[in-house]
């Protein structure tokens, strides 16, 4: 399943996707989404963006997508580990 793709379209209204774009089947979903995105996001790029709000709007689908200039990636689990190891090197967690 494709978290971009309701698997309750009668029960999901609205989806908010601050960090991955996913993929799939929109065609049934009755959902209006909001995204959030970096503009240098090295685990995502500008291009699967733009691929996927282009998906929502053929699918008839509310969309408002924003694109945050000089940023970088919004992956929360990424930063944390690459937190972590810069911690670990400086000898400040083991």
């Amino acid at each position: 399943m494709r978290w971009t793709s309701p698997p309750d379209p009668e029960h999901i209204r609205s989806v908010v996707i601050f960090y991955g774009t996913g993929g799939g089947d929109h065609s049934n979903s009755r959902a209006a989404y909001l995204g959030h995105f970096a503009e240098k996001d090295e685990f995502e790029p500008q291009s699967n963006v733009d691929n996927l709000e282009e998906s929502l709007r053929r699918a008839g689908r509310p969309v408002t997508f924003y694109r945050y200039s000089g940023t970088g990636s919004l992956n929360l689990t990424a930063r944390k580990h690459s937190t972590r190891r810069q911690r670990a090197w400086r000898g400040i967690e083991p």
